[in-house]
């Protein structure tokens, strides 16, 4: 009995209010693929910091949108808020869209589950044969109910996904302009977020030809 009060007390306990810098200080972990090895530290590069705070469930920004050049931490951040929404929130479902669903397949979903391995609040959320799915999947389940869900702007099906508050666009200079036939990818994408009045987007990119570019 004492031991289900325990759990009980807990499970009623408000959940402190984190940044996404905060969550990601505390908790992210990079082993590989860095020159600075270990656990995260947003001191590294400032300029990250109001970029990945606005992005908190507490902050009243509704759209986040960082262009940038090649190789300043744009998704990094963006994996710092995946990791937050899944380790912290644990309650909301989150659409993350890459260009084309080849290059979620070669390039982010391994970029996901190496940052799942590599970091403890993660790993210990996602089961053993999840993480083992995360490279071939284009959904990962976490929490009681919440979805990762994984797009690519090239696919109207994997655009329809349900009503959810929560997007990344990564590199949107790259999205089509249409998309089989069914209009703008962005359109499609924000006809998903209609419902919620605390949603949230995350747009970055490197920028294109100039006055072609979505950032």
């Amino acid at each position: 009995l004492p031991m289900v009060g325990e759990r009980l007390a807990r499970g009623l306990r408000p959940r402190p209010l984190l940044t996404v810098s905060q969550w990601a200080d505390r908790h992210r972990v990079l082993e590989t693929g860095t020159n600075s090895p270990g656990p995260w530290r947003t001191a590294l590069t400032p300029y990250l910091q109001a970029i990945q705070d606005d992005l908190s469930e507490h902050s009243p920004t509704r759209t986040v949108v960082f262009m940038k050049s090649a190789g300043v931490g744009g998704t990094e951040a963006l994996f710092n808020w995946v990791g937050y929404v899944m380790a912290h929130l644990q309650n909301k479902d989150l659409l993350l869209v890459v260009p084309t669903l080849e290059l979620r397949d070669r390039s982010f979903n391994p970029r996901l589950a190496k940052m799942i391995d590599e970091t403890p609040a993660l790993s210990a959320l996602v089961s053993t044969a999840q993480r083992a799915r995360v490279n071939r999947g284009d959904l990962l389940e976490y929490g009681a109910r919440a979805r990762l869900i994984k797009a690519g702007a090239n696919s109207p099906d994997s655009l329809r996904a349900d009503h959810l508050p929560y997007v990344i666009l990564d590199e949107v200079d790259a999205f089509p302009w249409d998309v089989g036939g069914e209009g703008d990818p962005l359109s499609l994408i924000e006809n998903r977020q209609r419902t919620f009045t605390r949603a949230k987007t995350y747009m970055v990119s490197t920028p294109t030809l100039a006055g072609l570019s979505r950032i």
